[in-house]
């Protein structure tokens, strides 16, 4: 049996702080994990198939539930230095080094380097670190759908959010 895929999907018009919202949504919409992160709502769904498909059913089944709500996009996850060493378990120096390279299989590109005043800071998805870490170090993480996928999935939000503008009312009846 395969690792199932972890995707977390970013949703507004889900207020987790109220109880009564949150109670309904783990009764209703149990195989979904709910959770926030930075400020955002993210429902996680599992699937051991095609995470394009299983995205876009959480999409579905989501805005059947909650009409005002809207699954926006995937969560890219993004890691600095400092976060990847906390989730593997080893110290910033190791992080780094991994980072410089030298080794067969180069350590993946940051995915952005956010410009604060004092100096750049690098972030990568998480989703391009965890194939690095099982390829090259034997860790395993859990599986996330792969960029490609990522960015299939998000283009249908995008198309699906542009057909319910285009339809106020209309419900989402097949992806």
């Amino acid at each position: 049996m395969c690792q199932p895929v972890e995707i977390p999907l970013v949703v507004i018009g889900v207020d987790l702080e109220d109880h009564a919202t949150a109670a309904r949504l783990g009764q209703v919409l149990d195989d979904l994990l709910w959770s926030q992160a930075g400020g955002s709502v993210i429902a996680t769904a599992f699937t051991e198939s095609d995470p394009v498909h299983a995205a876009l059913s959480a999409t579905r089944r989501i805005h059947s539930f909650e009409p005002s709500a809207r699954v926006v996009r995937v969560h890219p996850d993004l890691v600095t230095i400092p976060a990847i060493a906390a989730r593997v378990g080893v110290s910033r120096q190791a992080v780094q080094q991994w980072v410089a390279g030298g080794g067969s299989r180069l350590f993946p590109a940051p995915y952005a380097s956010l410009e604060p005043e004092v100096k750049p800071i690098k972030v990568w998805r998480w989703a391009d670190v965890t194939p690095w870490l099982w390829e090259v170090k034997g860790l395993a993480f859990e599986a996330l759908p792969t960029p490609p996928q990522v960015a299939r999935i998000d283009a249908e939000l995008c198309r699906l959010a542009d057909d319910m503008e285009a339809e106020p009312g209309a419900r989402i009846v097949s992806m």
